[in-house]
């Protein structure tokens, strides 16, 4: 039997408000509104042939309508979750955002998973500074996403200048939307984690004690969370974080 095990976490931090929004496909959760959530984990088995998404927005800060921007990308992501994600796939949500939050912006990162022959495959796309990981059983974590601010794409260098963001959804761009796409296997034990850039100020190591770790439980998302608000301090911004274990027996 395969099945991921899900947990989600979401808090304003040192923020007056939350921006970010959350996508939790099978669990019919399309939106989070409120400043904090916890969601304890959950089983949900994977049928054959099935699929499901998961998704992170954050609302640009600074930005009139940015959590409307990250609200409207996860109503598309769900009503659209079972059409290919192309070229005008991408180009359609950006013009739902413009038209519905036109002085809003959001980043993205999204997790399509799909099952076939007993074999689970992930498709993840980004778009901004949110962040995604793999953690291979018995390897290091991976970034998996693209950041995409004028500083470069490293991880000291997305902790420098977090808020110079040049790609996300409400960009008044000319032909298609640069979203980074990478795709990979999902083995028994492996664990991917999506969030906002809330949980920068985390390396690879910190990333990886905080899943060990696993406070309050089970809840590795509230885990990676409360790490990064102990790193910086408790002054930090938005964080949402989603986290899927996948285990095939």
């Amino acid at each position: 039997m395969n099945y991921l095990k899900i947990s989600a976490f979401s808090c304003a931090g040192s923020r007056g408000s939350n921006e970010d929004n959350l996508l939790i496909d099978k669990l019919k959760k399309p939106a989070l509104l409120g400043s904090t959530y916890i969601f304890d984990p959950v089983k949900v088995t994977l049928k054959e042939n099935s699929c499901c998404t998961f998704a992170v927005t954050d609302g640009i800060g600074g930005m009139a309508d940015g959590e409307t921007a990250a609200l409207e990308i996860i109503k598309y992501l769900y009503k659209n979750r079972t059409k290919p994600a192309n070229d005008d796939y991408w180009l359609s949500l950006n013009k739902r955002c413009i038209k519905k939050a036109p002085y809003g912006g959001s980043t993205l990162v999204c997790c399509r998973l799909s099952i076939n022959g007993g074999v689970l495959k992930s498709e993840f796309y980004s778009l901004g500074d949110s962040l995604i990981y793999m953690f291979k059983s018995g390897e290091k974590i991976e970034k998996v996403s693209r950041i995409d601010n004028c500083t470069g794409n490293s991880e000291k260098d997305a902790v420098q200048d977090s808020s110079a963001i040049t790609e996300y959804f409400g960009k008044r761009y000319e032909d298609k939307i640069p979203v980074f796409k990478s795709e990979t296997t999902i083995n028994d034990g492996d664990k991917i984690i999506i969030s906002s850039d809330g949980i920068r100020y985390l390396d690879s190591n910190d990333l990886a004690a905080a899943v060990q770790r696993r406070q309050f439980g089970e809840n590795i998302a509230f885990s990676v969370a409360n790490a990064a608000l102990d790193k910086a301090k408790r002054n930090t911004d938005n964080i949402t974080v989603i986290v899927m274990e996948y285990w095939d027996n």
